[in-house]
């Protein structure tokens, strides 16, 4: 009976060691690059392109694994050169399924959120400072999981927010200290 215990024990101690190291690497990057590493520093990239100061590369001869299933179309996202996500496209259900299980597993029940629009379902998950999106579009059967790391990721948005109101036409320009006046849309 006493053995038993202390191999519960054992067993149950490496287990959370072993979980506990796998959260502690999505924490420092993934991959084994860690996040806001400058892509100066990395060899062997293929820059796929680029939009604004974000850029796209790939290791075309590079596969992963997730739960033991094979992910050989990583595509790494740098902000200002600094590694900062990292999408991998899925090409089938099944293989949705077992990463939405084993996110699930890893980080607790993700927050869901369904889309109308492009009949879209967005599972979300946070470790620390790792945003998770596992996303599946119904009606262009197109699936994909992202890692963002989110110090430079909301950067990345602040700066994509920005632009397009650099860009945007306003309609009617609105100054945040002044109340708007009212317009009659119709006088009878």
């Amino acid at each position: 009976m006493r053995h038993g215990t202390v191999l519960f024990f054992v067993l149950l101690s490496f287990f959370i060691l072993a979980n506990s190291t796998i959260a502690s690497d999505l924490q420092e990057g993934i991959f084994g690059i860690k996040w806001g590493t400058n892509i100066n520093d990395l060899d062997n990239f293929s820059k796929l392109w680029s939009s604004s100061n974000v850029d796209f590369f790939t290791k075309p001869h590079e596969i992963h694994t997730i739960s033991d299933v094979s992910v050989p179309q990583v595509i790494y996202g740098f902000y200002t050169n600094r590694f900062f996500a990292v999408y991998i496209k899925i090409d089938t259900i099944e293989v949705f399924d077992d990463f939405r299980r084993y996110m699930k597993s890893k980080y607790g029940i993700p927050e869901q959120t369904k889309q109308l629009k492009g009949e879209q379902t967005i599972y979300r998950w946070k470790y620390k400072d790792t945003k998770i999106k596992l996303k599946l579009n119904s009606s262009e059967n197109t699936m994909k999981l992202a890692f963002y790391y989110t110090p430079l990721s909301k950067k990345v948005n602040e700066a994509q927010q920005e632009k397009f109101q650099k860009e945007s036409f306003k309609f009617f320009p609105i100054d945040k200290n002044k109340t708007p006046e009212l317009m009659p849309l119709l006088q009878f």
